[in-house]
């Protein structure tokens, strides 16, 4: 029996639209709660980490990291027939999200009593400094083909 999902995110694109999209290409049915900014204030402090998006499964306490329920999205439509990725290429896809995962705040300012010098808050994403290395590239390129297929034809 399909579990029972409740998905909680603000009305908007945002994180979650990768969840919302792999739930409906999966065949995964799930209730899709958008809420208001102006409701946010109260429920932040009833979520796992003060953030969304949030993830319910049959009613339990709500789950959250959107990453971890793209994951699991992918999971569940395995289980449905639709193979997104093989089960022997789980690892090496948590292997490559963990790799360019962007940071989630802007680097910490540092005081200017310190010697290391100050960077301006920025608001794009960053990636590991690792990734400037060419043999991560490489590697991180190595998974993607080996877990990306192309859809078959119909």
């Amino acid at each position: 029996m399909a579990p029972t999902l409740k998905l909680t995110y603000f009305d908007i694109q945002g994180v979650a639209e990768k969840i919302r999209l792999a739930f409906h290409l999966g065949g995964v049915e799930f209730e899709d709660v958008r809420i208001g900014f102006p409701e946010w204030a109260a429920m932040k402090p009833t979520t796992p980490y003060g953030q969304l998006p949030i993830m319910s499964i049959d009613g339990a306490p709500p789950m959250a990291q959107s990453d971890a329920m793209l994951r699991y999205a992918g999971r569940l439509a395995n289980q449905n027939g639709v193979l997104l990725y093989g089960a022997h290429n789980e690892l090496a896809v948590d292997e490559a999200m963990g790799l360019v995962c962007p940071l989630p705040h802007p680097p910490p300012r540092v005081s200017p009593h310190t010697s290391i010098p100050s960077r301006r808050p920025s608001t794009s994403f960053l990636l590991p400094l690792s990734l400037s290395s060419n043999r991560t590239y490489e590697r991180l390129k190595g998974i993607a083909l080996g877990v990306i297929r192309p859809n078959p034809k119909p």
